[in-house]
């Protein structure tokens, strides 16, 4: 029986910064810019610095906690706000049928871009966002971060996707091919592998990395080729991986099973090996990001209220910092802060996207 443990205080202070850095994700860290990857439903950041000496199982992070504050609204009164995604100026998110942004400094959200098809991945990529709709119209989009006219980049049934300075990848839920095609509209798609199972897309200067059923990690270059293990699948029945990160020289990701609190943050270096569990008896995650020397972990709470916590990149105790909403869907992470998006209530528009001090 897994207990529940306890988390320790932590203080948080309201305190509203000017203009912030952007800490990029791949999705997968680094969004590529907190990694430039985006997974359905986590735009998250990576681009912290490489994680330290390998770390044991760490503390467990599951329920709720007294003394944890709610988090500080961006924007309220949202319709069903999902994945979201920071620079250094704005954060942006997806709603059910839209892409929307509002200042950091405080302000009025406004609409980029509407009538889109269920938007549930985010991506800022200097003056332009890249988004994947997962209903009619569906494909990649992109469009500038100001607004304006929106462009398929690529059509069909993508689902993960990644970008670097020139290409998007992603993986097609159709036919469960791996390629890539240039950034700009109208390129002509390369296929790289498949068909295969993959997970959520993470990427470097020269592969793509991910992890998969069984908590499986492989990689392929971004040019095609061979896919290479860097960590065998496990025995456990019913695991899985889930959300995936980047840094200079580890992979990180959520695992769990059908069970209750059976979440637990891994992470492998680059160059391949069994890797190191940093955390373990967590809730179930509902998104991951990097930011600086911690994993920040977004759950809606398997048997409590959900949570964020902050989870040593070398593995220890989870610190919650947020905690006492329900369903939560993208995280994102910059130099000062932490970004969430909790959903609401179906046609209710009482979504809210939040944040606190990292």
């Amino acid at each position: 029986m897994i207990r529940r443990p306890s988390f320790p205080p932590v203080r948080t202070t309201r305190a509203i910064a000017a203009l912030l850095s952007f800490c990029a994700a791949g999705c997968g860290g680094g969004s590529a810019a907190p990694d430039a990857s985006g997974a359905a439903g986590a735009s998250g950041g990576t681009a912290g610095a490489a994680g330290g000496t390998a770390g044991g199982t760490g503390g467990s992070g599951t329920g709720g906690g007294a003394g944890t504050a709610a988090g500080t609204s961006v924007a309220t009164g949202e319709d069903r706000p999902g994945a979201v995604a920071v620079d250094g100026s704005f954060v942006y998110w997806t709603t059910a049928t839209a892409i929307r942004r509002a200042p950091k400094a405080g302000g009025s959200a406004t609409t980029l871009f509407s009538s889109q098809g269920a938007p549930d991945t985010l991506v800022v990529d200097g003056a332009n966002l890249y988004w994947r709709n997962a209903s009619t119209p569906n494909g990649i989009f992109t469009g500038p971060a100001t607004g304006g006219q929106a462009a398929m980049v690529v059509g069909g049934l993508p689902s993960a996707f990644a970008l670097d300075a020139d290409s998007v990848y992603w993986l097609d839920a159709g036919d469960l091919m791996l390629r890539r095609a240039s950034k700009a509209p109208g390129g002509t798609p390369q296929m790289l592998a498949g068909p295969g199972n993959f997970g959520l897309l993470v990427l470097d200067d020269q592969y793509l990395y991910w992890a998969e059923t069984g908590a499986r990690v492989r990689r392929i270059a971004k040019t095609g080729g061979d896919i290479n293990e860097l960590r065998p699948a496990d025995a456990t029945p019913g695991l899985r991986a889930r959300w995936t990160v980047l840094d200079d020289t580890y992979i990180y990701f959520a695992t769990d099973t059908s069970s209750a609190q059976s979440g637990a943050l891994m992470r492998v270096p680059k160059a391949g090996g069994a890797g190191d569990t940093l955390a373990s008896a967590l809730d179930t995650s509902d998104a991951i990001a990097l930011g600086g020397d911690a994993v920040y972990w977004l759950t809606r709470g398997d048997s409590g209220p959900g949570y964020v916590a902050r989870i040593p990149k070398t593995g220890g105790a989870a610190a919650m910092i947020a905690s006492g909403f329900e369903l939560s869907i993208g995280i994102a992470v910059d130099a000062q802060y932490v970004y969430w998006t909790e959903a609401g209530d179906f046609g209710a528009r009482n979504g809210r996207v939040q944040r606190v001090p990292r």
